[in-house]
């Protein structure tokens, strides 16, 4: 099934990643970003969807490098 209902881009999978570390949960601050495998055009790939900000972009192996700096 094909779904645009929680993003504007139609997608086949849908789920999120949530970002913490001991000083974010001192805070009580939790990141957290959708990811959909989205079916563009010729392509398929995987986005990412930050709900606080809006941005949206491909989920890829440089934005999960970026994820995994915060934590440190």
């Amino acid at each position: 099934m094909i779904s645009t209902e929680n993003f504007r881009v139609p997608h086949i999978l849908e789920g999120s990643i949530r970002c913490f570390n001991q000083e974010s949960l001192e805070r009580a601050v939790i990141e957290e970003q959708f990811i959909f495998y989205c079916l563009e055009k010729k392509r398929k790939l995987w986005r990412f969807f930050d709900a606080r900000t809006y941005r949206s972009a491909p989920f890829d192996e440089e934005y999960l490098i970026s994820l995994m700096e915060q934590l440190l």
